[in-house]
């Protein structure tokens, strides 16, 4: 999915590409690790 996102913004926002591509998915225990006294709330929109 992150590929498709990723061929179709290359076409209208190359610079700002650049940055998406280098970006990572956390998982949620990453996340409670990072940030123990948190609260998460998942998005359920898409």
């Amino acid at each position: 999915m992150q590929r498709s996102f990723i061929a179709r913004w290359r076409r209208t926002v190359a610079a700002w590409c650049e940055m998406i591509e280098g970006a990572t998915v956390l998982h949620r225990s990453e996340i409670v690790r990072l940030f123990p006294a948190g609260e998460i709330w998942t998005e359920r929109l898409m």
